[in-house]
């Protein structure tokens, strides 16, 4: 879809994925530009990444453009048409057309950057972000590499209890995290997390770095029980029920 402001929608079941300005290519999207802004102040200097869930290939285009080699892993077939077609997907960017978790058994080279913004409608995938993917996850990041997450942005109540579980999961793999949020800072219906993981601790403050106490769980998600779906579930619904109901634009 495009607006009248000359910017260019991907809707997927009815939730904007992607948004770029017909005018320039760049994202119109705050998470893009607060996922840069922290990379560039973590400072590692990112020459490759790998980004699972391409969408509308914006953070791909995003990375290229700072000449970062962006291998992307995307299983639709009719997604990465849409990125080639309508949103200026750049050449340069690889793209392995796999489920994620199985292209993470096939890559045998580092990177600095993997970028996880995967959802199966609105809810995380749990083969992918379970203990043992995060194990093959660390195995693939250069020394100074760095993970980021795209989940929701809730800390309480019912809907809390797959982030939490995600957190725990990742110190259960030996990963340092930093939480930072988009969107709303006190509503949690309208914010998301950027989740910042490493094997070393990062050793700066982020941008629109979390302040918030994050409560404790003694679950993980693993393959043996994999838990994430049915623990988003509360989460899944809020969120898109908050969406739809404040955010949902009629194109015409």
């Amino acid at each position: 879809s495009e607006t009248p402001d000359s910017c260019r929608l991907l809707l997927i079941n009815n939730v904007i994925q992607s948004a770029i300005s017909l005018n320039t290519g760049a994202s119109k999207l705050e998470y893009t530009s607060l996922l840069q802004r922290n990379i560039d102040s973590i400072g590692n200097n990112p020459k490759t990444a790998l980004i699972l869930g391409l969408g509308g290939g914006v953070l791909a285009n995003e990375l290229s453009r700072k000449n970062i080699k962006v291998t992307a892993v995307e299983l639709d077939a009719r997604i990465l048409e849409v990125a080639r077609n309508y949103f200026f997907l750049d050449p340069a960017v690889e793209v392995i057309q796999d489920d994620a978790r199985h292209a993470l058994y096939q890559l045998d080279k580092k990177f600095d950057l993997i970028m996880l913004d995967l959802f199966h409608a609105e809810t995380t995938p749990a083969h992918v972000l379970s203990l043992e993917s995060f194990g093959k996850i660390k195995s693939l990041l250069s020394e100074n590499g760095i993970m980021i997450i795209n989940t929701y942005g809730y800390l309480n109540d019912k809907a809390a209890k797959g982030n939490l579980i995600l957190f725990n999961t990742l110190q259960k793999a030996g990963l340092y995290y930093k939480v930072c949020y988009v969107g709303d800072k006190t509503h949690e219906d309208f914010r998301n997390f950027e989740i910042f993981c490493s094997v070393k601790p990062i050793p700066v403050n982020l941008i629109a770095q979390l302040e918030e106490s994050i409560p404790t769980t003694s679950e993980i998600n693993s393959d043996v029980r994999p838990v994430l779906e049915f623990a988003n579930a509360t989460a899944a619904k809020r969120w898109r029920y908050a969406y739809l109901k404040n955010y949902i634009r009629y194109i015409p």
